[in-house]
């Protein structure tokens, strides 16, 4: 019995640790280095200047437009509550986004993005 337990003891530990640290802390480190990376890039690049409003990038606006009809029903939304939401979203105007073009590529990006579901 002491000899059973102190081997499930020695074999768990070493088991666990080796598992944890090699293999998970690994790929946990590239993936999570990568993802924040990312993360800290799109922050950063989600927003642009155009004729000195700040809005959205095409970028951060396809990446909320996959987003925003994984989320709602798609019989039921509307341009107006997908404008209403992207504005609340990034904190712009409505004015804003029209007056810089967003608001046309934002429907563009619904239009496409709906028709592949």
């Amino acid at each position: 019995d002491d000899d059973d337990g102190d081997d499930d003891d020695d074999d768990d530990g070493d088991d666990d640790d080796d598992d944890d640290s090699g293999k998970g802390g690994d790929d946990d480190d590239d993936d999570g280095d990568d993802d924040d990376d990312d993360d800290d890039d799109d922050d950063a690049e989600a927003m642009e200047i155009i004729d000195g409003k700040s809005v959205p990038t095409d970028s951060a606006l396809r990446k909320w437009v996959r987003a925003y009809i994984s989320c709602f029903n798609l019989e039921k939304v509307t341009t107006k509550h997908a404008l209403d939401t992207c504005a609340d979203k990034f904190g712009v105007s409505h004015k804003d986004m029209a007056a810089t073009g967003k608001k046309k590529v934002l429907k563009g990006m619904l239009t496409e993005e709906m028709s592949l579901k």
